[in-house]
């Protein structure tokens, strides 16, 4: 029977994995914004109850039931929130009605006079431009007057007449306009409230939900992600909401001390506003800022408001945070402003309290899975880009000098070989890669293969073999080395001569047409040597392979060591392939090439680099 046949293989079109990600993000986007009447309440809660989590977690330690615990700390927590808002209602309800007197107008006027007086200078100049009289034929405007029904004509105007509703008629008037917005807050506050004592109660069973819809194949990544958000997200609203009461608190007293009226008032709304990322302490400071120009006839107590704002915010963000938060949440700067404005566009007033606890959880599920890993390189906190990466774009860009500070740094304090498989050499290993798949022209690189030479010459000086001194006699173990095709495999042996010779090995290079040559040689003088081919791929797998078989049938117990440095995706396929041509070893990293070629003597583990990172005008040209 013919062998069953197999399906065939759907090859994804260029950008379509691209095109699928943009529109799962939009369609998540939209049911953000759409069901935002839902998650708001939902999100809330569940702040709340990473907040709450820890002191609930204690009163349960000492003895207090998990459900006793929950609904105590709730209570406390939403009766602490209701009082806090009733009292900045009814301050900023007697604060509107202040605004009204005439004195802060004319304290205003007074203060900025001038300004004001340009800008209605400015008005009249703009309306004079823009009028166009009718004229008479005579020369005189002509009068533009309509005729009024019922008023004569020449008359004098009628006199205004105003109806004074009954007194109440008012607040009832606005009253049904108002109902509606007030139910809907008590509403979801009161969900709110209802959600968050039944998170804290059942917190475990909402785990275990978790775990279970992730599955058992994800239960170790899920726990993770689980344990380092809510750590992350709990400590750092316990901290920041102790902070910002304590902001609060100094902005309290010291307003009141300078005589700012409403001084609890502008506590509250500081405290909450600082949960805004780097906008929000001046946000909450414009409030009191203006009520003092408008308050106060001279600029003593607005510049006293400015020295209490910018003066507790400077140490606080400077000196206290920092020993609070440690590291902190782990997100850049950049990202939470990009975070609050985002949030703020779906939510509100309320994505700005969410955007923090928000971006940290899509940082830390950036973190445990691999299909959200652009999410952590996008709002981490840290640029994850590998030295090589780094130093490739350095080189790529024709920035020496930025390359050689970088090695310099990754030498400080640690052995050659492995500045060599971390950061030199798979940077060339790419540019190869790069050159294979036409992205990259000959000119690039072969400039990219002259400054990596340049800066091993130059940065790496005081540590590696000079070109010269490869052919003395060590005593130790000996190797003959060639490369299969190109400057990348070279540069790969030059490595990999400077870091054998300190492993007690010497290697000679030889081009690939004398490599047999070279090892009988070595062998007919009855020297233990072994033959090293390098092949950095892509490329120069059958060459290798041809070279292998060509010294096994010479030599056959003779060491034949492939180094197939860079990245090679199917190791197992090619291992069997250099086998079957008589290699004897197939190694990926110059530390397994080094263990091959001189098996008795490990490399050394001596700091590459000197004491600090060589300067830019240390790179020398090689001869």
């Amino acid at each position: 029977m013919p062998p069953p046949s197999r399906p065939p293989v759907v090859r994804p079109v260029p950008g379509q994995r691209t095109f699928y990600r943009l529109a799962a993000i939009l369609l998540v986007v939209g049911l953000l914004y759409w069901a935002k009447s839902i998650l708001i309440p939902i999100a809330l809660a569940v702040l709340l109850a990473f907040a709450l989590s820890p002191l609930a977690v204690w009163l349960e330690r000492r003895g207090l039931g998990r459900a006793a615990g929950s609904l105590l700390v709730s209570v406390a927590a939403l009766g602490l929130l209701g009082g806090l808002g009733y009292v900045a209602v009814s301050q900023g309800r007697q604060l509107a009605v202040d605004f009204e007197k005439p004195e802060y107008e004319a304290n205003l006027r007074d203060k900025f006079g001038p300004v004001l007086g340009l800008v209605d200078r400015l008005e009249h100049l703009g309306a004079a431009a823009g009028a166009d009289p009718v004229e008479k034929p005579g020369g005189q405007p002509a009068r533009t007057d309509t005729p009024v029904p019922g008023q004569p004509v020449g008359g004098s105007a009628p006199v205004p007449v105003t109806v004074v509703p009954p007194k109440g008629a008012k607040a009832l008037e606005w009253l049904p306009s108002l109902a509606l917005p007030a139910a809907e807050g008590l509403a979801t506050a009161l969900l709110v409230a209802v959600l968050t004592i039944f998170l804290l109660i059942q917190r475990e069973g909402m785990r275990d939900r978790l775990l279970a819809l992730a599955g058992r194949r994800q239960l170790t990544t899920t726990t993770r992600a689980l344990e380092d958000a809510g750590r992350r997200v709990s400590r750092f609203l316990l901290l920041q909401a102790c902070t910002n009461a304590a902001m609060g608190l100094v902005v309290c007293v010291g307003l009141y001390l300078a005589g700012v009226p409403y001084a609890a008032l502008w506590g509250l709304l500081t405290a909450a506003l600082r949960f805004v990322p780097y906008v929000g302490i001046w946000l909450s400071a414009l409030f009191p800022l203006t009520l003092a120009l408008a308050h106060f006839p001279g600029w003593t107590p607005a510049l006293l408001v400015l020295a209490v704002y910018a003066g507790f915010d400077l140490v606080l963000t400077n000196v206290i945070e920092p020993l609070l938060f440690g590291h902190g949440t782990g997100v850049s700067a950049v990202a939470l402003l990009v975070a609050a404005a985002f949030w703020a566009f779906l939510w509100g007033p309320v994505g700005l309290l969410l955007a923090v606890p928000l971006t940290v959880c899509l940082v830390v599920l950036g973190e445990h899975i691999p299909s959200l890993t652009f999410l952590r390189t996008m709002l981490g906190e840290e640029a994850q880009v590998d030295p090589a990466a780094r130093f490739f774009h350095r080189v790529l860009s024709r920035q020496p000098d930025e390359a050689a500070l970088l090695v310099g740094e990754q030498a400080v304090g640690r052995p050659l070989l492995d500045v060599y498989d971390d950061v030199i050499l798979p940077a060339v290993a790419q540019a190869k890669t790069e050159r294979d798949q036409g992205d990259l022209s000959a000119d690039d690189e072969r400039e990219f293969y002259r400054t990596a030479r340049q800066v091993m010459n130059g940065v790496l000086a005081g540590t590696r073999v000079d070109a010269g001194a490869a052919d003395t006699p060590t005593g130790g173990a000996r190797a003959v080395g060639c490369s299969t095709k190109g400057e990348a495999d070279r540069l790969a042996l030059y490595m990999l001569r400077d870091v054998a010779r300190p492993a007690g090995c010497e290697v000679e290079l030889v081009p690939a047409a004398k490599l047999v040559e070279a090892v009988a040689a070595r062998v007919g003088r009855g020297e233990d040597v072994s033959a090293c081919i390098g092949a950095v791929s892509p490329g120069g797998l059958a060459q290798a392979a041809g070279l292998c078989k060509e010294l096994r049938r010479r030599f056959p117990k003779l060491e034949v060591v492939v180094g197939r440095w860079g990245v090679t995706e199917d190791r197992a396929g090619t291992e069997k392939f250099l086998a079957d041509a008589g290699a004897s070893a197939v190694t990926w990293q110059l530390r397994e090439t080094v263990a091959a070629v001189a098996p008795a003597a490990p490399p050394k583990e001596e700091p590459a680099g000197p004491a600090t990172p060589a300067q830019p005008g240390q790179v020398s040209v090689p001869a």
